[in-house]
């Protein structure tokens, strides 16, 4: 995993390749979501899936609460992954829309991803990491798990609607557990 580069996004340089990348994990839950559990997931957010994106690109992804990061493989210079870093309170932020493209699945650049993640909660001094996810993704599940995550109840912070939970996973990390 030497041609890996963590790049902080800066919206000007970046915006096109956040939208993508959220638009495409965005519609590929949505899709998931509709053909697992007769679910429409943007219908229960009350705002189409392009209008959520382009908000939280355009909005909330600029906003001090967020931090994000896109994954570049320094051989082909392509991003290919995202994910970002929440803050919740001067302890405890969440890793929100982690993300890599499916031809890199199987590959360890998720576990790479999740990783630099947490070493960025840790050395910023959170000191508890939260994130949500959905139960179909069992193999994210595993990872987490095995990264130390333990499942809990919704927390307060979560920005998924209580008519979703039922489909959802929260998961928390204390950063001193943290492999």
């Amino acid at each position: 995993m030497t041609n890996i580069e963590f790049v902080e996004v800066n919206l000007k340089e970046h915006k096109q390749v956040l939208l993508e990348f959220t638009l495409n994990y965005m519609h590929w839950i949505q899709k998931n979501v509709e053909k697992m559990y007769y679910v429409d997931m943007f219908k229960e957010v009350g705002t189409p899936l392009v209008d959520y994106v382009t908000d939280y690109v355009e909005n909330k992804s600029t906003s001090s609460e967020y931090k994000y990061y896109l994954v570049r493989n320094t051989q082909t210079n392509n991003y290919i992954g995202m994910g970002g870093i929440r803050i919740h309170s001067d302890t405890i932020c969440e890793i929100v829309h982690m993300h890599v493209r499916s031809e890199y699945h199987g590959e360890g650049w998720g576990v790479q991803l999740l990783k630099f993640l947490l070493d960025t909660a840790k050395s910023s001094g959170y000191k508890k990491v939260r994130l949500d996810t959905l139960g179909f993704m069992e193999s994210a599940n595993r990872i987490y798990e095995y990264m130390g995550f333990e499942e809990i109840s919704q927390y307060p912070q979560s920005e998924v609607p209580a008519k979703l939970n039922r489909i959802m996973k929260y998961y928390e990390l204390d950063t001193r557990n943290i492999l």
